[in-house]
């Protein structure tokens, strides 16, 4: 199987196959030991999974997921937490490339083999599931493949790589929930922020954004959200809403949250309920002097109008 990455500055060609001599790679005393007990606790049979590499809780964090190898295949699998209940259970068909041949240009070539594969996140929508997965080198930790996965009812539907080699390329490094799809993290060390990308749960990427979504942002649609920001000096809330496809914004709106007070406040909390355009802000807060109070705020995304209790 022959596989080419353009790496940046450098055209890196990779040659992998799979080894028919190849055996299965054998896990650390101490991680085996770990890794074996929890899987124990799920109901995994070492005589059915040999060979389990790593065990991460979900996106969802009420839920876990293993990863490891049958026959040289990917194999992964995910359970609730609380009832131990299976929710997904899945067997890559074809065999993993452990082995590469990297043309580094000028007549020299590098050899490259993986000892290891590590889910980094994995995020169920619905019947949908998306992960990325990790290689290293066995003794380069400046190399790495990394893989993004799409599948759909049991059903391998998109596949991604990305190749990273002494700080040249990039790596999948995040997966962040968005609307209907999600973002996607790519980037390197060289840069000193990631690249955000949108992708839709069948694995195609429609558009780069050009803002950078955070915890304050909330998602109206696939390509616009509403931002918060809290200005405890002033005792006020800000909110915008802009598109993260264009970098457009499309309003700009604000509220005090109490009134005609000099007494400063700490917010807790803050919970949002969404109903058509009208999304009710509820601000749960506590004075200077220990009195707690909240305060609703009404805000029509359509306009930025907003209103209070």
């Amino acid at each position: 199987m022959k596989k080419k990455f353009l790496l940046i500055f450098v055209l890196i060609t990779v040659c992998a196959c799979s080894s028919s001599k190849d055996e299965e790679p054998q896990a650390s005393t101490t991680n085996d030991g770990q890794i074996a007990k929890i899987a124990k606790e799920y109901g995994i049979a070492e005589d059915t999974i040999p060979y389990i590499e790593s065990v991460i809780s979900g996106i969802d964090t009420n839920q876990i997921y293993f990863n490891g190898r049958i026959n040289k295949r990917l194999w992964i699998s995910g359970f609730e937490k609380l009832s131990k209940e299976r929710i997904f259970n899945w067997t890559e068909k074809a065999q993993l490339d452990t082995h590469l041949t990297v043309n580094m240009g000028f007549g020299e070539y590098k050899e490259f083999s993986f000892s290891n594969l590590l889910l980094r996140c994995l995020y169920k929508q619905n019947n949908n599931y998306t992960f990325i997965l990790r290689s290293n080198n066995s003794v380069n930790d400046n190399f790495a493949f990394t893989y993004l996965y799409f599948i759909n009812n049991n059903i391998l539907i998109k596949k991604y790589q990305r190749f990273y080699y002494d700080n040249f390329g990039e790596t999948f490094n995040e997966i962040i929930p968005w609307s209907k799809g999600i973002m996607i993290t790519r980037g390197s060390t060289l840069q000193l922020e990631s690249d955000y990308f949108f992708y839709d749960m069948q694995g195609d990427s429609l558009y780069q954004a050009k803002m950078i979504p955070d915890s304050d942002y909330e998602a109206v649609n696939n390509d616009e959200f509403i931002k918060k920001d809290i200005d405890q000096s002033e005792k006020s809330i800000n909110f915008q809403r802009g598109n993260l496809k264009t970098g457009e914004i499309l309003w700009n709106s604000s509220s005090t949250i109490i009134d005609a007070s000099n007494e400063a406040i700490r917010i807790d909390n803050i919970d949002i309920s969404k109903k058509d355009d009208i999304w009710t802000y509820t601000i749960n807060y506590t004075m200077y002097s220990g009195t707690k109070k909240k305060v609703c705020l009404y805000v029509d995304i359509s306009d930025g109008t907003v209103s209070r209790e």
